[in-house]
């Protein structure tokens, strides 16, 4: 019996106009009603998953930051906040300013930007229905003594591509870098991924491996699908991630999630909507 089923946000259970729909709501609170932890794990803060948080309205534990924070919301109850080193976010932000990159960066849930452009100010703009604003860096060794759980170098796609090839020979084990979508970039302390906070989470809860499903679709989700005993990849991922993948469902327009639930969590003979 799966215990902790584990879900990224964009791109798996969220369509492709950011929403959840009802019946896949209505499957997720019969699997947490049975006793399953349904968890979120997304690059996002806290603090822009919490509108879709909210209309679950259980006390779920969740992943944050692709693994930097492990909280319960409702109980404003933080069980793992790792950030950079300042060492660690100097260098990185000197290479980014260096080659001429934006990119934000949160401290938990307050967003920061080395510059406001098209790029930043779209990311802030999706940002709004979270009440964030936007802080520009205007002194750098204040910032370098932040707490800074992620960054993201903001670019057209084809910029990102030739970007990440720099960075693999510049960064190389100073941190962990992925592609979430196509127009970022994102870094994040070296130690931390989706598998590890999700093994962390699953040791908290008394949850064996073996009793774990993890959903997603982008690169930086492989950890957590390698990790689970069902690691599930949705038919919008990319090639690559789908051959890593145990199982794969329907893509993020036609409830990919729900029917994981239905077939491994609810049972084969649970009636579908």
């Amino acid at each position: 019996m799966y215990k902790l089923v584990a879900v990224d946000l964009d791109g798996t259970l969220l369509d492709d106009n950011k929403e959840i729909d009802e019946a896949t709501l209505d499957t997720i609170n019969e699997a947490i009603n049975k006793g399953t932890y349904f968890v979120f794990a997304s690059g996002r803060p806290v603090i822009t998953q919490m509108r879709f948080y909210d209309k679950i309205k259980q006390n779920m534990p969740l992943i944050a930051c692709n693994g930097g924070i492990i909280a319960y919301p409702y109980e404003n109850k933080v069980i793992k906040n790792i950030v950079f080193k300042k060492e660690e976010l100097k260098y990185l932000v000197e290479y980014f300013n260096k080659m001429n990159k934006s990119f934000i960066a949160w401290e938990a849930s307050t967003l920061y930007a080395n510059t406001l452009n098209e790029y930043t100010t779209s990311y802030h703009d999706a940002c709004k229905h979270a009440n964030v604003s936007v802080n520009v860096i205007d002194d750098y060794d204040k910032f370098y003594n932040l707490n800074i759980n992620k960054l993201i170098v903001i670019d057209e796609s084809d910029n990102i591509q030739a970007f990440l090839q720099d960075v693999k020979k510049e960064v190389k084990r100073k941190c962990n870098y992925f592609t979430s979508q196509s127009y970022f970039l994102e870094f994040v302390p070296a130690c931390i991924d989706k598998g590890k906070a999700l093994a962390s989470l699953a040791k908290y809860l008394g949850i064996k491996k073996k009793e774990i499903i993890a959903i997603g679709d982008g690169h930086n989700d492989l950890p957590m699908i390698k990790y689970a005993h069902l690691g599930v990849s949705l038919e919008n991922a990319s090639e690559y991630v789908k051959k890593k993948a145990k199982y794969i469902t329907s893509d993020n327009n036609h409830q990919g999630v729900k029917k994981v639930l239905e077939k491994y969590v609810l049972g084969d003979n649970h009636e579908k909507r």
